[in-house]
């Protein structure tokens, strides 16, 4: 799994490419009220603006995030939220980080893909644009398919990668549902669509 309190990834990290230097050039993303956060990948020095938006978070954006209720983030999982294979952080006009995705193997073929949206960005457009994103990344770099964890009663996950494709909904031991989308060719072209949007 992506960084999460629920139990460790056990999938062996993919060997980084040129590509990954594509996937982490920034990037504008438009949210519905006309304001814009940039988003590029993340880095080490990320840590502290990181810490101060999960700060920021409320419990229930935290438990939708960690799939257990959150109070705070202990460093080491901090620094494994900047150090998946791939890692991006939205920042908004006065530079504050505000949201951060994670992709990370799931198997060889398969990447799990993770959203943090602080709650004042909440359903303004940024979950879908970083979604989107991230399933173009994904692509990008050999995966077939992305499945993403959300709690029994978090729909937004379901209807975020729906716009893209037809998503296969199964539950973990856990009770924690999991949505996977197959990166087909018109999966692609609707993630394309979506950044050209953002």
């Amino acid at each position: 799994m992506v960084a999460s309190l629920v139990a460790p990834s056990t999938a062996p990290l993919r060997p980084r490419s040129t590509r990954l230097r594509w996937v982490s050039l920034p990037w504008t993303a438009t949210l519905t009220d006309g304001t814009t956060a940039v988003v590029r990948g993340a880095a080490g020095y990320d840590a502290d603006d990181l810490a101060a938006m999960i700060g920021r978070c409320s419990p229930r954006v935290l438990h939708e995030r960690f799939l257990v209720p959150v109070e705070h983030v202990p460093l080491p999982l901090l620094a494994d939220l900047l150090s998946t294979e791939v890692t991006f952080v939205a920042r908004d006009p006065a530079g504050r980080t505000v949201a951060l995705a994670n992709i990370a193997a799931e198997d060889p073929r398969t990447a799990e893909v993770a959203l943090l949206v602080e709650d004042a960005c909440v359903g303004r457009g940024l979950e879908a644009a970083m979604l989107a994103h991230c399933v173009a990344s994904a692509h990008l770099l050999g995966y077939r398919a992305v499945v993403q964890r959300a709690l029994p009663d978090t729909l937004w996950p379901l209807r975020v990668l729906g716009r893209l494709g037809q998503v296969r909904v199964g539950h973990a031991s856990s009770g924690v549902r999991v949505a996977r989308l197959v990166l087909t060719e018109t999966v692609m072209t609707a993630a394309r669509g979506a950044l050209r949007a953002a």
